[in-house]
């Protein structure tokens, strides 16, 4: 009777563990979007070779059962990194020389800079369509967030024209998410790293932006992008202050992450030998 019992236990035990739980939709589209920003952020591939990727994991998404909000809220997540990988620099150089105009303040040049600036607008747009869409349905911190993402990045790549007409949505929209949900990371990193990397003269205030960044390292829910983010944004506010010696440890915890960073790589060669305009 016992060997039976101890039998039927031990079945029991097998089953639990051989049984696969079904992974709820969202937390498959969560997998699919981290992938490839994971891919993008350490520029392993080129854009031809995230592109395919891109094409195998949209086709699996849109084959989840997502509801309509959760529809258009991934394709914007998965159009967005798509672009930012058209977007990212392929040369040490080029972020090196990228930071000079910027700190110059001279950002109608930076355009050129990028690796594929039409195909990065393309797939920016197609990401606005979609979180507008979102928007539409159900105006939370998600989606304020993700729209000032979006719209921050086109303003790097569109005409003057654009940037009068959109410019001042960037910062409207960030300050709804954090309005919104004043515990959510991205919101509030991207709140720093705007005071960081606007010059003072434009009214930047590096500090502040830093001081920001380093209340949210202690927050729960800050993933590895959050980290990577937090890092390379307090080194560019430390040598903005012209502390480049300070921000070399942060770039270091970064390449922990992403150590095939080209924008970490300029960041670093820029600490390490004092460059500033």
């Amino acid at each position: 009777m016992i060997n039976k019992i101890l039998m039927r236990l031990i079945l029991a035990t097998a089953l639990l563990f051989c049984t696969v739980l079904p992974v709820a939709a969202h937390e498959q589209a969560d997998r699919i979007i981290s992938n490839l920003r994971d891919i993008v952020f350490q520029q392993d591939l080129n854009d031809n070779e995230i592109k395919s990727y891109y094409d195998d994991e949209k086709s699996k998404l849109n084959s989840l059962e997502l509801s309509e909000t959760e529809f258009y809220y991934y394709n914007s997540m998965i159009e967005y990194w798509l672009a930012r990988s058209y977007q990212s620099f392929e040369e040490t150089q080029v972020v090196v020389d990228h930071h000079i105009l910027i700190q110059r303040g001279k950002y109608l040049k930076l355009r050129a800079f990028y690796t594929a600036p039409e195909q990065a607008i393309y797939h920016y747009e197609k990401s606005l369509d979609y979180i507008n869409e979102y928007i539409d349905l159900n105006p939370d911190y998600l989606a304020y967030h993700q729209y000032s993402e979006i719209q921050a990045e086109l303003i790097l790549l569109k005409p003057v024209s654009y940037v009068l007409a959109h410019g001042l949505s960037v910062k409207k929209a960030l300050k709804k998410s954090i309005k919104l949900n004043q515990n959510y990371p991205k919101a509030l990193i991207a709140d720093g790293a705007s005071d960081i990397y606007t010059p003072p003269k434009y009214g930047g205030n590096q500090e502040e932006g830093i001081k920001v960044l380093l209340n949210v390292l202690s927050m729960e829910a800050v993933d590895k992008e959050d980290f990577f983010n937090i890092y390379t944004h307090v080194a560019y506010g430390l040598i903005i202050l012209d502390r480049h010696p300070e921000a070399i440890p942060w770039l270091e915890k970064a390449e922990e992450i992403y150590p095939g960073n080209i924008y970490l790589s300029g960041l670093m060669k820029i600490a390490k030998e004092g460059i500033n305009p």
